[in-house]
Protein backbone atom coordinates (compact mmCIF):
# COMPACT_ATOMS: atom_id res chain seq x y z
CA UNK A 1 0.00 0.00 0.00
CA UNK A 2 1.19 3.42 -0.94
CA UNK A 3 2.11 6.07 1.93
CA UNK A 4 0.35 9.41 1.85
CA UNK A 5 2.34 12.51 2.07
CA UNK A 6 1.80 14.88 4.97
CA UNK A 7 -0.21 17.86 3.59
CA UNK A 8 1.81 21.42 4.41
CA UNK A 9 -0.94 21.72 6.85
CA UNK A 10 -0.01 18.56 8.84
CA UNK A 11 3.84 19.46 8.96
CA UNK A 12 3.00 23.15 10.06
CA UNK A 13 0.70 21.55 12.92
CA UNK A 14 3.62 19.14 13.79
CA UNK A 15 6.01 21.82 13.75
CA UNK A 16 4.15 24.08 16.03
CA UNK A 17 2.82 21.39 18.23
CA UNK A 18 6.69 20.51 19.00
CA UNK A 19 7.36 24.61 19.46
CA UNK A 20 4.14 24.78 22.16
CA UNK A 21 5.99 21.25 24.00
CA UNK A 22 9.35 23.28 24.15
CA UNK A 23 7.82 26.25 25.92
CA UNK A 24 5.49 24.52 27.76
CA UNK A 25 8.55 22.95 29.48
CA UNK A 26 10.07 25.78 29.50
CA UNK A 27 7.98 27.52 31.57
CA UNK A 28 6.54 24.77 33.37
CA UNK A 29 3.07 25.14 32.55
CA UNK A 30 0.70 22.23 31.43
CA UNK A 31 -1.88 21.11 28.66
CA UNK A 32 -4.34 21.99 31.30
CA UNK A 33 -3.27 25.58 31.13
CA UNK A 34 -3.38 25.63 27.24
CA UNK A 35 -6.55 24.26 27.13
CA UNK A 36 -8.09 27.02 29.46
CA UNK A 37 -6.74 29.90 27.11
CA UNK A 38 -8.20 28.13 23.89
CA UNK A 39 -11.21 26.71 25.85
CA UNK A 40 -11.16 23.46 24.81
CA UNK A 41 -10.74 20.39 26.81
CA UNK A 42 -7.67 19.03 28.24
CA UNK A 43 -7.61 16.12 25.79
CA UNK A 44 -8.43 18.18 22.68
CA UNK A 45 -5.01 19.77 23.26
CA UNK A 46 -3.43 16.35 23.92
CA UNK A 47 -4.81 15.20 19.93
CA UNK A 48 -3.78 18.57 18.55
CA UNK A 49 -0.04 17.84 20.53
CA UNK A 50 -0.09 14.33 19.31
CA UNK A 51 -1.31 15.32 15.38
CA UNK A 52 -4.67 13.46 15.78
CA UNK A 53 -6.08 17.27 15.08
CA UNK A 54 -5.06 20.43 13.37
CA UNK A 55 -4.19 23.82 14.95
CA UNK A 56 -6.20 26.79 13.76
CA UNK A 57 -4.60 30.12 12.93
CA UNK A 58 -6.72 31.57 16.15
CA UNK A 59 -5.61 28.65 18.02
CA UNK A 60 -1.33 29.71 17.35
CA UNK A 61 -2.42 33.51 17.71
CA UNK A 62 -3.58 32.91 21.50
CA UNK A 63 -1.32 30.88 21.99
CA UNK A 64 1.95 33.35 20.70
CA UNK A 65 0.15 35.92 22.71
CA UNK A 66 0.56 34.15 26.42
CA UNK A 67 3.75 33.36 25.71
CA UNK A 68 4.33 36.42 24.18
CA UNK A 69 6.23 35.49 21.36
CA UNK A 70 6.10 35.26 17.42
CA UNK A 71 5.47 32.10 15.33
CA UNK A 72 6.99 31.84 12.09
CA UNK A 73 5.93 29.32 9.45
CA UNK A 74 8.79 28.39 7.25
CA UNK A 75 8.97 26.53 4.01
CA UNK A 76 10.59 23.33 5.39
CA UNK A 77 7.66 23.22 8.58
Amino acid sequence: MARLRPTTEQKTSRAFSRWVAGWIMELNESQEVIAGILGISQPAVSAKMRGKSVWTLDDMALICEHFGRSYTVGADD
